[in-house]
């Protein structure tokens, strides 16, 4: 205690005596020789002798890093549990913050839980929540995703932070949507998460907008994505998405699909390419086998899997997430991947809680392992040059995504000048560059 004595002493020497100081500490490691509740309430009884005159409360430390910023396989205000313990010990007010929703902080308050609902990457999805909440707008609140790759991911490359799903994010001086100067007739081909976002940022311009999309449903592949339980926020930022593009007059016209030969291409001023992307197909004897379900179709057709033991094919952040869920649902699942760790581009502060959940549910992970071939009741495998037979009563195909450059590279070529091509379809990637690349695709439309 000494070190925050000092520094405790030192600032109130600099503000006086009647000038708040408040201490963000962690109630608990969460980890087996981490600091336990107990001792935590014994630094807040001495802290709060100190001097200190109020507590912001969270959980966790950087040598098991997982609580530092939770991620989605957290769940909702995941450390209340502990923070709730701290009301007695001390009368000064205690903060929370760490993945609150507006209901769930508001809950907390009216059951005095704690005194005061902190709200810090949400605040960066959107800055106006106050604001919204205030003027009854709930459903205007644009989620966070706790996505963590475009605020702490940039602290890692030493990047200004922004935000996956506003791109206006600590860039608020640079980018400003204002009306645009004529009309313009704007056609975007796709309505999942980048196409919507170029409609939205469209619409907000004053264009005559429409979208046109394959399917009866908005969403793309964030539909799929959203399905396992603790993928909540996904499915929250769509229904926002939808109801913006809603609200904003864009016409939407389903079960339509587009052509570089598509006469509603032709009296186009703009046209945004946005059709993401299709499952990668690998020459593996048997992977078109009845006991295989691609991960997107699984899903979407929960349905379609039969059994309890279960290979997952691939260990990339979606073949990890649906590992998990089975897991969850009590399926014996086996996680197979050719390089020598799972979800080896995830940061740590996601990949930290996943695999963590993937031990504690008892999912087998088998890295530097490759998938030779397919059969009714498994999968030959080969590890360290050695084949193996590893026994399943199916296999879900999560071996990646390829984008559908075709179709977007036929209309570009047809419509060069006022084609502009983003997310999945370009490159495959994460929602951020999806919603980034439609908000700069429409942003730039004069």
């Amino acid at each position: 205690m000494r070190l925050v004595t000092e520094v405790y002493q030192a600032i109130r020497e600099e503000v006086g005596p009647n000038f708040p100081v408040f201490i963000r500490m962690a109630t608990t490691h969460d980890f087996e020789g981490g600091r336990t509740i107990e001792e935590s309430k014994e630094i807040v009884r001495y802290l709060d002798g100190l001097g200190i005159d109020a507590f912001d409360l969270d959980a966790g430390c950087y040598e098991h890093k997982q609580w530092i910023c939770p991620s989605i396989y957290t769940g909702d205000a995941p450390m209340l549990k502990w923070v709730e313990q701290f009301k007695g010990v001390t009368d000064k007010p205690i903060f929370s913050s760490g993945m609150n929703t507006p209901e769930l902080g508001e809950k907390a308050l009216a059951e005095g839980k704690i005194d005061a609902v902190m709200f810090g990457r949400q605040s960066i999805a959107d800055p106006d929540l106050p604001n919204k909440l205030l003027a009854g707008d709930r459903e205007d609140v644009r989620p966070c995703l706790a996505c963590n790759e475009i605020c702490v991911g940039r602290l890692y490359q030493n990047r200004p932070i922004s935000c996956a799903v506003n791109t206006e994010a600590v860039c608020e001086g640079d980018y400003h949507i204002e009306k645009a100067v004529e009309k313009r007739k704007v056609v975007i081909v796709g309505g999942g998460p980048g196409g919507m976002e170029a409609a939205r940022v469209a619409a907000l311009q004053g264009h005559d907008v429409t979208i046109y999309e394959k399917t009866d449903r908005l969403g793309g592949q964030l539909i799929a994505a959203g399905e396992p339980s603790f993928k909540q926020r996904i499915r929250h930022f769509v229904e926002w998405q939808k109801h913006q593009v809603e609200k904003l007059g864009v016409k939407v016209i389903f079960n339509k699909e587009i052509t570089a030969d598509s006469p509603e291409l032709a009296d186009a001023d703009r046209i945004i390419v946005a059709v993401g992307a299709h499952a990668l197909k690998l020459p593996i004897p048997g992977l078109d086998g009845e006991n295989v379900v691609n991960v997107i179709d699984y899903h979407l057709n929960p349905s379609l899997l039969h059994g309890d033991r279960i290979i997952v094919a691939g260990a990339g952040a979606s073949g990890c997430d649906c590992a998990l869920e089975l897991a969850m649902e009590g399926k014996k699942v086996t996680l197979v991947e050719m390089q020598n760790a799972i979800a080896p581009n995830m940061i740590l502060d996601n990949r930290n809680p996943l695999t963590f959940k993937l031990e504690e549910f008892k999912v087998e992970e088998r890295t530097s392992t490759k998938i030779k071939e397919v059969r009714k009741d498994g999968v030959v495998a080969e590890h360290d040059g050695k084949e193996e037979f590893l026994e399943a009563d199916m296999v879900i195909d999560a071996f990646g995504m390829r984008p559908n450059s075709e179709l977007a590279e036929a209309i570009y070529q047809k419509y060069a000048p006022i084609t502009s091509i983003i997310g999945d379809c370009n490159k495959v990637g994460q929602i951020a560059e999806a919603v980034r690349g439609g908000y700069f695709a429409a942003y730039s439309i004069h």
